[in-house]
């Protein structure tokens, strides 16, 4: 950041600035320093640092991601892998669904996030997500991501905004 500040013309800072690389690692920089520099933020209202997180991960996926998967395995690692699987659903639902089965452990939050990718997934590409979802074990996430699919696609065919 301090090299960038130190450019000679605005134009340059301002051709600079704009470029996505820079960009990126500017809020990698940034963002592991909140975390670094406040160790105790979201402990006592996990949901904020849910919330940074998504953020983050909307900005800088990879980034995001390896940062949270330094945490230990358990309740906070599975929760902040959730948002930066929705995050990552945005606009690559495959590495989403890669994310969801690799990172986050079987139980609620687990079908909750599979079902969150798939409805991502079939507004964006509704034969990609049935091939996934055909890919499920016959069980109950299997039916309930059906049941996701089911709706928007029909919501699709009508012509209206998925739910």
């Amino acid at each position: 950041m301090e090299w960038l500040l130190q450019k000679s013309g605005s134009e340059e800072r301002s051709r600079l600035g704009t470029d996505p690389h820079l960009q990126s690692a500017v809020i990698d920089a940034a963002n592991r320093l909140v975390l670094r520099t406040h160790p105790q933020w979201g402990k006592e209202d996990p949901v904020i640092l849910e919330n940074f997180v998504q953020l983050w991960a909307g900005a800088d996926l990879n980034s995001a991601y390896d940062w949270a998967h330094e945490i230990p395995v358990g309740p906070v690692r599975d929760r902040l892998m959730t948002r930066i699987a929705f995050a990552a659903s945005q606009s690559d639902p495959p590495s989403a669904a890669w994310l969801v089965v690799e990172e986050v452990p079987p139980g609620p939050l687990h079908e909750e996030a599979v079902v969150m990718v798939v409805h991502q997934w079939a507004l964006q590409d509704p034969d990609s997500a049935t091939a996934w979802v055909d890919q499920f074990p016959n069980n109950s996430i299997r039916d309930r991501a059906r049941r996701e699919l089911e709706g928007v696609i029909s919501y699709r065919r009508a012509g209206l905004a998925a739910p």
